[in-house]
């Protein structure tokens, strides 16, 4: 079976067969861009034409924001996901979330996979599943997030966020650069009346 080659500015970082990232395949939407067939030949979307290699070498797939530890632990959330999602075993994560546990809002095997993570492991691998564009697992890395945060302090967050760093209450004029900074983070979001 054909190897696909993750690559990362020109350097590999993960070989796999189509089956090892069969859940991969299935949940993001910019691997399915690609459009693999049957015969493992990748249809390439337009801009990566001039990228395809000869019919008897591996697929190459570009991951310039995406590097091999974090892609392989993207790939295993993937295929146990896959494996659950047929079996019926994984729900969907109702929002507003319904409890500041995390383990309380997924199955078992996700709460563990989830702890096992630090927190700058959880950002890098929340910001990969954005650029792969895979839904199951952003939301799930958004609902631990914000468990982690829901009901601390300032300096609760920054003690996560900041580890070792000493907190210091941001000036006036540092919140205010914030807010001009990030007013849509305060902007009342507009509702439409049903009709």
């Amino acid at each position: 079976m054909k190897k696909i080659i993750f690559t990362n500015n020109g350097a590999g970082i993960l070989a796999a067969t189509k089956q090892e990232i069969k859940g991969l395949i299935e949940f993001s939407a910019l691997i399915n861009s690609f459009n693999l067939d049957v015969n493992d030949q990748p249809i390439y979307p337009q801009p990566y034409k001039k990228a395809r290699h000869e019919d008897t070498g591996p697929i190459y797939f570009p991951m310039p924001n995406v590097d091999g530890p974090t892609l392989w632990v993207v790939i295993k959330f993937c295929n146990e996901y896959l494996k659950d999602s047929n079996n019926g075993d994984v729900a969907p994560i109702n929002k507003p979330l319904q409890s500041t546990n995390f383990a309380d809002l997924v199955p078992e095997y996700y709460a563990h996979f989830f702890t096992s993570l630090n927190t700058v492991q959880l950002i890098t691998l929340m910001t990969a599943a954005n650029y792969l564009d895979i839904p199951p697992l952003l939301n799930m890395c958004s609902a631990k997030l914000a468990t982690m945060i829901a009901g601390k302090t300032q300096k609760e967050i920054w003690d996560i966020f900041c580890p070792g760093e000493e907190y210091r209450k941001p000036t006036r004029e540092e919140f205010r650069d914030i807010v001009a900074n990030n007013n849509w983070i305060l902007a009342t979001p507009k509702r439409t009346q049903p009709i």
